[in-house]
Parts: structure tokens; C-alpha cells; sequence
């Protein structure tokens, strides 16, 4: 475009259906509940496409052990959620009585955190299945709250929750073209730059069209780059452009390596990762500094094998610098 030629109309990837992946679907769930849930068991591999597992994701499916694992980890974390110290920061509003069926105050709550895990407003028949579940489980236990435990976990293994789905309408603008609607614009937008769900801003400008007009892409991608969630999007990009699940598989000969081990291993990675959100975020360098930077973190395990002294008595990380 400097040199006086035009561009042609930028256009973004073909609508596809994308299995969460596992990065993804813990931080959603931290995000939406918080980081003190839990979230066990393993994940189906992703098959890396084009160089990204995010690309792979929409090629994916779910194994039928992969199924019951969902189903599992989604009881788990839909316990935690309900439990008793935790319930009430959750429930938007207080049941009729705590040992049998509400399910106006049911419907509001699945509502507010349906709205989230599936990224998007809930319409009647979404709502219809949890709320049945919730009443049928709280007559038969005699908890309210075992009811939204048993809804909230339905929702959890939902495709709706588990598969990023573009959906496309018809595109004024342009007859017989399609176009992504706002809350897949949302979404999009959401996992690219926070590598999780969208917040309620974000789908409350999808909502309200604004995703369809340059300046309110620019007003929400301002507002999202000033979020600390910019940096667990820009973790989650390098863990995947740099293929770092394969740290987790990694073996080394102990006698020819005999300082290695899998924390080492670990804080590799980490280093790498805090490097790269320090020189692009914090310092707001050019990208191509990657490649020349000096500036790095050591912790005690690196330090060993860089034979650098961690002035730390936790052993922790510290800013570091290699001379010229």
C-alpha cells in the first residue's frame, strides 16, 4: 500500500465447528468460576494443522472415552461450583426454599452463566433441558442446589459449550453473500486475543451490532488489549505456535544429562513464555526482538544449567540479562 498498489479486501478463515481445546476450556472455566476450580483428567490429542492445534480443533471430534471424560470433569466442576462456601456467589438469586424446586430462580441462573459457557444469549429451548434436569434432580435429592449442579453440568458437556460454532447470516451489504453474526465475530475476537469466552461487554456489543461497524471492533479490541487477559491470550498463541506440549513428553539420558529433570523441563517453557509477554506487553517491543533480545527471567532450576546465580531464597523467578 506505501509503494502506491491496493490491497485486496482482507477476509477471515472459512466458518468452521471447533472443538475447545484443552487450554481453552480451563480457561474458560477459571474465568467464568474462577481459578481455584479444578479442572482434572486428560483431553483427546488435537492433530496440528497448518503448523496451529487451533486449526486442528476444527477437524476434531470426541473419542467416547473423550465423552466420558467431559461428562466427568464437567460433574466435577459443577460440584465445586455448588458447593456449600461457594453457591451463593454464583446464584443470582435466592430459591424459594432450599429443598425443593424454583424454577424461576433455576431459569435465571442458568441463563446468566448459560449465556457464558455458550457465548451467546439463550433462547427457550435452550434453557428448557437444564431447568427440566434441575427440578427433576432437586425432588428427587431434596436440594435446590443439587438441581442447578445436575443443569449446570448438562450444560457443561452440551456441544454448544464444547464446539466453537461460526454462524453466519445472510450479509446485507452484499446480496447473496453470508457474513459471521455478532456473537461469532465475538468469539472470535475473544479466543484470538484472551484465548477464552467472551466477557459480558464483549457479547453485549455483539448483541447490539456494534461488531459489524470498524469503530466498535476498534473500541472492543482497545478495551480487550488493556485486559490482563491479554497476556493468558498471548501465552496460549506461543504454547501452540511453539509446540510446547511436547515439553510435557520430553526424555533425556540422566547420565549424559544428569542436572535435567521435568521441572527444568517446565521452567523452560516458562521462561520462554514470560520472556515473550514481558518484551511484547510490558515493553511493548517490536516483534522482531524476539530474535535479538538479551532480556530473559532465570529460575533457581535454570540457573543451574545457565551456571547463573538466583539471587532468590525461594528459588523463584528473576528478571535477567546475558551480556553482550
Amino acid at each position: 500500500a506505501g509503494c502506491g498498489s491496493s490491497l485486496p479486501p482482507v477476509t477471515g478463515g472459512e466458518p468452521a465447528l471447533r472443538l475447545l481445546s484443552e487450554p481453552q476450556y480451563r480457561a474458560v472455566i477459571a474465568d467464568l468460576f474462577g481459578p481455584q476450580i479444578s479442572v482434572g483428567g486428560t483431553f483427546d490429542p488435537l492433530v496440528r494443522t497448518n503448523g496451529l492445534l487451533t486449526v486442528g480443533a476444527a477437524q476434531a471430534h470426541i473419542s467416547p472415552a473423550g465423552i466420558e471424560q467431559f461428562d466427568r470433569m464437567a460433574r466435577s466442576v459443577a460440584a465445586q461450583v455448588m458447593a456449600p462456601d461457594s453457591r451463593e456467589i454464583f446464584t443470582p438469586c435466592t430459591p424459594k426454599s432450599p429443598t425443593a424446586t424454583d424454577d424461576a430462580c433455576a431459569r435465571r441462573f442458568f441463563e446468566t452463566v448459560g449465556r457464558m459457557l455458550y457465548r451467546r444469549d439463550l433462547d427457550a429451548a435452550d434453557l428448557q433441558q437444564p431447568v427440566a434436569l434441575a427440578g427433576a434432580a432437586t425432588t428427587q435429592l431434596g436440594d435446590f442446589y443439587a438441581g442447578l449442579e445436575a443443569g449446570l453440568a448438562s450444560m457443561l458437556v452440551s456441544p454448544s459449550f464444547l464446539f466453537i460454532a461460526d454462524r453466519t447470516e445472510a450479509d446485507p451489504d452484499q446480496k447473496g453473500k453470508l457474513r459471521l453474526d455478532g456473537y461469532s465475530r465475538a468469539v472470535r475476537l475473544s479466543f484470538f486475543l484472551w484465548g477464552s469466552t467472551p466477557d459480558d461487554a464483549l457479547l453485549t456489543a455483539a448483541r447490539n451490532g456494534e461488531l459489524f461497524e470498524s469503530s466498535g471492533v476498534r473500541r472492543q479490541v482497545d478495551r480487550m488489549i488493556e485486559s490482563p487477559k491479554l497476556v493468558t491470550g498471548l501465552r496460549a498463541f506461543f504454547n501452540d505456535m511453539l509446540a510446547f506440549e511436547d515439553i510435557d513428553r520430553l526424555e533425556k539420558d540422566s547420565i549424559i544429562y544428569p542436572t535435567f529433570s521435568s521441572a527444568i523441563a517446565q521452567d523452560s517453557r516458562e521462561q520462554t513464555l514470560r520472556t515473550l509477554t514481558h518484551l511484547l506487553i510490558d515493553e511493548e517491543a517490536d516483534y522482531r526482538d524476539i530474535f535479538t533480545t538479551r532480556k530473559t527471567f532465570m529460575s533457581g532450576n535454570l540457573g543451574r544449567i545457565y551456571r547463573v546465580p538466583v539471587d532468590r531464597p525461594d528459588g523463584g523467578w528473576m528478571p535477567y540479562e546475558f551480556p553482550q
